[in-house]
This record gives C-alpha cells, sequence and structure tokens, in this order.
C-alpha cells in the first residue's frame, strides 16, 4: 500500500510540474508574439511617418518651383 501511495505521489508531483512547465512555455510564447506584434505595429508607425514627412517635403518643393517660376517670370 506504502509503495503504490509513493507513486501516486510521484506521479500528481510530477502532473503537477509539468503543468507548471507548460504554463510557463505559454507565457513566454504569449510574450514573444506580443513583441513580434509591436515591432511590427512600431515599424508600421515608422514607415507612415517617413511617408508623412516626404509629401511635406513634395509639397515644399512644389511650392518653392511655383515661387522660382513667378521669380523667373517677372525677370
Amino acid at each position: 500500500m506504502l509503495r503504490t501511495a509513493r507513486a501516486r505521489n510521484k506521479k500528481t508531483l510530477f502532473a503537477v510540474k509539468l503543468d507548471y512547465l507548460q504554463a510557463k512555455l505559454k507565457n513566454i510564447e504569449n510574450e514573444e508574439r506580443r513583441k513580434a506584434e509591436a515591432h511590427k505595429y512600431e515599424e508600421r508607425r515608422k514607415a507612415e511617418r517617413h511617408e508623412k514627412k516626404m509629401e511635406l517635403l513634395l509639397l515644399n518643393l512644389e511650392k518653392e518651383k511655383k515661387n522660382l517660376n513667378y521669380v523667373m517670370y517677372r525677370l
């Protein structure tokens, strides 16, 4: 009887450790997924900011071109 109780306790202890390690692994996987999504989001935001900056530069260049054309016309 004592032998089977010890075996049952060992199995229970093993099952508890297994559950703990599986939960830990799942947490690590979730954290990695969250970091990857955050990185993708940050890259997308960086690209949007760059695109907006380029649009503003293009608008400024077009204004300068108009100004130069006006100056050339006046000469």
